[in-house]
């Protein structure tokens, strides 16, 4: 398991800095070093123009697992020390409740798998959430699916470290889009694992959300079961579902 310690360019640190900081990092995942590539760990004072703020210090963990996609986390609070203890508490759960949920669905799973069955299969999606619609023999299954991804992380302080580190300069702004970028991948990695066996795949939303999902089908080499992507404004899941079934009836 490697751990790099990134900090912003409102942060100056030391040798002993980067050490402390990796040893609560490498001490909190040490359970899972078996299952992590790298870590990440970026700090920064959010608001170091303004003096006397609160909660100004942040961390961000970023988490790469073997065969899943990184896992992200923020904590801010009033001293670096504070929030590096937030973040990997917070990592530590976040991991341990991946890990355990996979393991829980790979020995409890009992549905046979969709492979070999005409299985139609359409959902409209945003980036807060997608609404599945499979269309059987037997009829409709709907299923929703919500994200986790924080899209807007707060600013706030000032409270730089002493010391002569040379460390690399991260922008707050860089930090924030890591964390939102890995929450929806993890979004639409569910997505997939909930659609991949279908034989048939009719993606519908408003945004740009859909055409990030094709390209992750795409990497997952099963883009070629995505018969259409179209722009739809909100629809009521009847709407949803009269379209998915009048587009598979054609």
């Amino acid at each position: 398991m490697q751990i790099q310690i990134h900090t912003g360019h409102n942060i100056e640190g030391h040798e002993a800095l980067a050490t402390q900081v990796s040893g609560v990092v490498e001490e909190s995942l040490s359970r899972f070093s078996d299952r992590i590539t790298q870590v990440d760990v970026h700090l920064s004072d959010v608001n170091s123009d303004k003096k006397g703020g609160d909660r100004d210090m942040r961390c961000m963990i970023e988490a790469r697992l073997e065969g899943l996609q990184p896992i992200a986390v923020t904590d801010q609070a009033e001293t670096l020390d504070q929030a590096v203890d937030g973040a990997a508490e917070k990592v530590t759960h976040l991991i341990k409740h991946t890990l355990g949920r996979r393991s829980h669905e790979a020995s409890h799973r009992t549905d046979p798998p969709l492979s070999g069955m005409n299985t139609q299969l359409g959902l409209w999606i945003d980036q807060n959430k997608a609404t599945i619609v499979t269309v059987t023999e037997q009829g409709e299954e709907i299923n929703e699916i919500l994200a986790d991804a924080e899209k807007q992380l707060q600013r706030s302080g000032d409270s730089p470290l002493k010391g002569s580190y040379e460390a690399l300069q991260v922008p707050a702004d860089y930090s924030r889009q890591k964390v939102l970028t890995a929450e929806l991948n993890t979004y639409y990695d569910e997505i997939i694992r909930r659609i991949r066996d279908a034989s048939s795949i009719l993606i519908v939303g408003p945004g740009v959300a859909k055409h990030e999902l094709q390209k992750r089908l795409e990497e997952n080499h099963i883009g070629e079961k995505v018969v259409g992507v179209e722009t739809v404004d909100n629809l009521t899941e009847p709407q949803l579902v009269a379209m998915i079934r009048q587009h598979f009836t054609q």
